[in-house]
């Protein structure tokens, strides 16, 4: 059992046990939660060159076989790094691109000609003008047809995909609705390429990616359909701002509100993403869920706050049987009982909050309890007051300061949080009997 209740360990790295399985079993334990396969690096440049190296060796395996690779291709902020990545093999490796067919998978609509800010426009800059492509294999919707011709342009780009036997990998993000290509939410599962309305927020989104003020108010789309009938599918998401839509793609369950939730459905789609983006799912947010956890401090605050929501308790008030019904035994070994995970609680908070705050109800509103609560419960807990925990721990730093600090007594009544010397000096002479000068002389006359 642990009997430094104050521990240890660094707060921010997540244990790769959660993100790095070793073999198919502890993959299966981890990814429980999760109903589309989904790979988490630790770096997009990690992820990027992963995707690479697959979709290298597919373009490869398709040239010895004398074949073309069909490739959905998307932009967006996710994308940018992969196609970076796969025209540096181009120039650096000498991967050839030539028996590479693409196949854009949106276009906005209407425009007024094929320039600059099209969808195309930024394929072709980021990626299809610095490589060997053909050009005669790069398709591509026309954004500036009538309006009356778009149901048959559609009909006919369906068409021209299935002339060269289908996709086999569509590329692509996805948006803060969850969309995938401009697949809004409410688009249908046999969805297929057609003219769409784009709402708001993912308007605003792609006209940040595109560096454009305004954008037109409608896209032509791949389908649901038409994506789901890929061989193969890769959705990159990287940040902490695409957390929680990847959580709901991933976890919850497949809804027409969250089009990028019908990947659950195909048997070969990969969402790749790196740490920030996985930081809201159950095997990084919540790892005691679905394994056996590395703990740190960070991850035992985390624990007990999602406990105290799940219970609806305040953190002081947690029982044995708390703990035990909820997956968080493993704490109770670790630290002998919930009084005890408890004041640690408490005491992380203390020592992260005492030189600005001094008063008990400052960490009794903390952690959801009155103030007589908290230090009835911390004297049974300590046989000490809450009053006198904080006390401690600001006058054990100031003794700290006093006698191996060159500061001056001023400035460690600053450093503290003590708005003048005056202050600081009374509250050090009332908890110790004596003055900081005083203690400050004595210490250095014991040196």
């Amino acid at each position: 059992m642990r009997t430094n209740l104050s521990s240890q360990i660094s707060l921010n790295r997540v244990s790769p046990k959660y993100y790095k399985p070793e073999n198919a079993v502890e993959r299966s334990v981890l990814t429980r939660c999760e109903k589309v396969p989904t790979d988490i690096y630790e770096t997009m440049e990690e992820g990027v060159q992963h995707i690479a190296n697959e979709i290298t060796a597919k373009i490869q395996e398709r040239q010895r076989e004398g074949k073309f690779c069909v490739i959905g291709a998307g932009t967006g902020a996710s994308l940018r790094p992969l196609y970076a990545e796969l025209v540096r093999k181009h120039k650096d490796e000498g991967l050839s691109f030539r028996n590479v067919v693409i196949f854009n998978l949106y276009e906005y609509y209407p425009l007024a000609s094929e320039g600059a800010g099209s969808s195309f426009s930024q394929l072709n800059d980021l990626f299809l003008s610095q490589i060997d492509i053909d050009k005669q294999n790069v398709f591509t919707i026309d954004g500036t047809i009538p309006q009356e011709a778009v149901i048959e342009y559609c009909r006919l780009y369906e068409q021209r995909i299935q002339t060269f036997g289908g996709i086999d990998i569509v590329l692509m993000g996805i948006g803060r609705e969850g969309n995938i290509a401009m697949n809004e939410p409410g688009s249908s599962l046999s969805s297929p390429t057609r003219l769409i309305l784009i709402d708001s927020t993912s308007r605003a989104e792609a006209a940040h990616n595109l560096g454009v003020d305004n954008l037109p108010p409608c896209s032509i789309t791949m389908g649901v359909a038409t994506i789901m009938a890929a061989r193969k599918i890769y959705l990159l998401a990287w940040g902490d701002d695409k957390a929680d839509i990847i959580k709901k793609a991933v976890e919850d369950k497949v809804s027409d509100t969250l089009p990028a939730s019908y990947l659950q459905m195909h048997n070969n789609a990969n969402v790749c993403i790196d740490l920030a983006a996985a930081s809201h799912l159950t095997r990084i947010q919540r790892p005691w869920l679905v394994t056996n956890c590395e703990w740190n401090d960070k991850l035992i605050r985390s624990a007990i706050v999602w406990l105290c929501m799940r219970v609806k308790k305040p953190i002081l008030k947690l029982t044995n049987k708390d703990y035990n019904e909820n997956g968080l035994s493993e704490l109770l070994a670790l630290y002998g009982s919930a009084y005890n995970v408890n004041i640690k609680i408490f005491n992380d908070l203390q020592h992260t909050n005492y030189r600005q705050h001094r008063r008990v109800s400052f960490y009794a509103n903390a952690l959801s309890l009155t103030p007589r609560h908290l230090t009835t419960v911390i004297r049974q807990a300590s046989g000490r007051s809450a009053s006198q925990w904080i006390e401690e721990y600001t006058v054990l730093e100031a003794q700290i300061l006093l006698r191996n600090s060159p500061m001056s007594i001023k400035e460690i009544a600053y450093e503290l949080g003590f708005n003048d010397q005056s202050l600081f000096s009374k509250y050090f002479s009332r908890v110790t009997g004596i003055s900081p000068e005083r203690y400050r002389k004595i210490s250095m006359s014991n040196t």
